[in-house]
């Protein structure tokens, strides 16, 4: 599923904080290559020298881990590239397109590294505007240095189809980490209707709990045939903040998420959700 990873940094230890999931989806089944990249807005042959010397830097400390843990791992790569200033983007974008990478990884922020980029800016653009998934990590100075894997992932879903191709995702995660999956859908309310909700009547919410099982009947059932573990559940109110309460409350290792979505069961404005998970996610 992740045959080629393209790895984005810029040169700060923020960004940095992706590096240490990079070996969790590296060694995902099917995984060939990994490309270290970093963007350079404008064209100046020092800071070029900088950039390769230290993402070459990294690949060693890649190669190197790999090789004492033993077993299969891909071939990992680095590049340096020239983008117009304030096009770090697009130049991220047209690099992964033309060379066919299935995954973009990235931290969610960055600053003051050899180009100077502003990398959450730069993270929303590439998120908004990728055809491929993209994986984001929190950073915030004080990453592990080592991943512990991911034992709880969320996965929100609205009854779009949009929403749901981040099942497959999900799945391949979880088999390779024994990992346990909480599907979560949650039913949006207004503040002004909260209160009607609750005063609908017994019969209809237990037909609006019925359609809710039987949605997530075959969704549950393919991932058990998987092997995954998986647990559904079922909340009211603003569909952003449920999401980010429940990764808290349930300690989740990851969230994924369609980033684009139309409208499903749940009528969700789906990318205006997943832009405020992106922002408040722990």
């Amino acid at each position: 599923m992740y045959r080629k990873i393209l790895v984005l940094l810029d040169g700060s230890q923020l960004a940095e904080a992706v590096l240490p999931y990079v070996t969790e989806f590296a060694h995902i089944p099917g995984s060939e290559e990994v490309i270290l990249l970093t963007v350079l807005e404008g064209r100046n042959s020092r800071t070029l020298r900088i950039s390769e010397g230290y993402l070459r830097d990294h690949v060693t400390r890649f190669q190197e881990a790999w090789r004492k843990n033993g077993g299969a791992a891909p071939e990992v790569w680095c590049i340096a590239v020239s983008g117009l200033p304030g096009r770090a983007p697009d130049t991220i974008l047209r690099f992964a397109e033309d060379n066919g990478a299935d995954l973009i990884m990235m931290s969610s922020h960055g600053r003051s590294g050899i180009d100077r980029w502003l990398m959450g800016s730069v993270a929303e653009k590439v998120l908004r505007g990728a055809d491929i998934p993209v994986f984001l990590a929190r950073s915030n100075g004080n990453y592990p240095v080592e991943s512990k894997g991911f034992k709880r992932i969320l996965v929100p879903l609205d009854g779009s189809e949009q929403a749901e191709q981040a099942l497959s995702h999900a799945e391949q995660i979880a088999r390779s980490a024994s990992t346990e999956v909480t599907l979560l859908y949650v039913e949006p309310l207004q503040a002004a209707s909260a209160s009607a909700w609750e005063k609908k009547d017994t019969a209809f919410r237990s037909r609006q709990g019925e359609g809710l099982a039987t949605y997530f009947d075959s969704i549950v059932s393919n991932l058990k045939k998987a092997g995954v573990g998986v647990k559904t559940k079922v909340l009211s109110g603003p569909p952003g903040q449920q999401i980010i309460q429940e990764a808290e409350a349930g300690f989740a290792d990851l969230i994924i998420m369609s980033s684009h979505g139309r409208t499903g069961l749940a009528r969700w404005a789906f990318g205006s959700v997943a832009d405020q998970v992106l922002h408040s996610s722990p």
